[in-house]
């Protein structure tokens, strides 16, 4: 398993356990790790596990953002509002923890 993944904007990425859908991107006001008001993009995340006694969510994300999903944790690594060769943005997620070998 890649240690990073890049999920186009209206696309659909999977990681170990989730699958992760990217919705719109916006430019938003959020607080970061250190608890600064910030703007910039942000990233609506629809997480489907794959497990369906655990229930569908919904989150906004920003760049720096620490995530546990299905007891994996990851950071949100950028949020960006166009990618190459496209007009929609992507999110970039990097996996924090050590992933079994495939």
């Amino acid at each position: 398993m890649p240690r990073s993944i890049q999920i186009e904007e209206t696309t659909v990425g999977y990681l170990p356990g989730v699958s992760v859908g990217v919705g719109n991107i916006f430019v938003r006001d959020y607080q970061d790790a250190a608890g600064q008001e910030v703007r910039g993009p942000t990233a609506m995340l629809a997480l489907r596990p794959d497990d369906p006694s655990l229930p569908d969510d919904t989150i906004r994300v920003h760049p720096g953002q620490e995530l546990t999903l299905v007891g994996r944790r990851y950071r949100v690594e950028e949020v960006s509002l166009f990618s190459q060769g496209s007009e929609n943005g992507y999110v970039l997620i990097d996996a924090l923890d050590e992933q079994e070998p495939g």
